[in-house]
């Protein structure tokens, strides 16, 4: 069975010895809104999972149930240049796929068309 982003975070936040509230106001949100997570109810944005991964210690990988490579990233990233980069791969021919709302992945044209 795969395990939900919720139930990972639940568990990493658990392993970090962070509670709710301290997640919360850590990522400036409300309470709520980490329970939310955990329970399923919605996700976070894009652009808050790397303070997320930072806060709890993990690598963005970890937080997102993804194969941890030699190259990771943990902390902040401007979200506005993040969709310019986005928006430049996609105008060089590249297609954007979306899975489970966090997980990205891009592919050349032809290969995804085939």
């Amino acid at each position: 069975m795969v395990e939900s982003f919720g139930d990972r975070l639940k568990e990493l936040r658990k392993s970090a010895g962070v509670t709710q509230s301290k997640l919360a106001e850590t990522l400036g949100v409300h309470l709520q809104t980490v329970s939310k997570w955990e329970r399923g109810v919605c996700e976070p944005d894009l652009s808050v999972l790397g303070e997320i991964a930072s806060a709890l210690g993990v690598t963005l990988e970890k937080l997102l149930g993804q194969k941890e490579g030699e190259s990771t990233y943990a902390g902040a990233f401007d979200a506005a240049e993040l969709g310019k980069a986005l928006a430049a791969a996609l105008s060089s021919g590249f297609v954007l796929f979306v899975r489970s709302g966090v997980r990205l992945a891009s592919a050349p044209a032809s290969a995804a068309s085939g």
